[in-house]
């Protein structure tokens, strides 16, 4: 009898890709009643990212600019997807809770945990999930975040303090935020098997 080789098995590795895509809507008021419609659109966001996006198309008219932008999973929220899976995150919250804005325009990267110079954060305004989609809605009223974004990101179990919490994406590209406008950002985490 001939011996047979030995086979060795690696186990299947089962790799899940991550994309963040974010779609950045400007509005700009003219009238009262254009303020007030915006106003509501801020209210709808906080009820779900769907009726913020139903919403929207009441504002429609008000809408000036719209831009959409891919950004950088870093590393640090990929671990932290990572540590769901066992149950071993230590984050109290965990989930994402904050969007952060910043000027520093140095190119993102892998290994960021912060912005490179974070100057607003906001607390996330509706967050719902659906078909392997994270849906992460913020709204920026007229008066908030008046100011050049060069970059920005999203933050899992962070404060109302800069730099806080585990950052989850960052990306660099402007955004030009100023009173009397109000910005809209709709963020997507698509979960797929790659």
């Amino acid at each position: 009898m001939t011996p047979q080789p030995l086979v060795s098995e690696t186990p299947n590795n089962i790799t899940i890709k991550v994309g963040g895509f974010h779609v950045f809507k400007h509005y700009h008021p003219e009238t009262e009643e254009d303020f007030l419609l915006l106003e509501e659109l801020g209210r709808q966001q906080l009820i779900s990212p769907d009726a913020g996006r139903k919403f929207q198309e009441e504002c429609k008219h008000l809408q000036f600019d719209e831009v959409a932008a891919k950004n950088i999973i870093v590393t640090t929220g990929l671990a932290f997807l990572a540590k769901i899976l066992c149950n071993t995150a230590t984050e109290t919250n965990k989930y994402v809770n904050y969007f952060a804005v910043g000027t520093d325009n140095t190119a993102a990267g892998a290994s960021d945990t912060t912005l490179g110079t974070e100057n607003t954060r906001k607390a996330v305004s509706s967050a719902l999930d659906s078909s392997n989609v994270a849906n992460i809605s913020t709204f920026f009223g007229a008066s908030e975040a008046n100011a050049t974004w060069e970059e920005w990101g999203h933050f899992i179990d962070g404060t109302a303090t800069a730099d806080s919490g585990t950052m989850l994406s960052h990306h660099i590209q402007q955004q030009v935020k100023a009173s009397p406008n109000t910005i809209t950002v709709d963020s997507t985490y698509t979960f797929s098997d790659a």
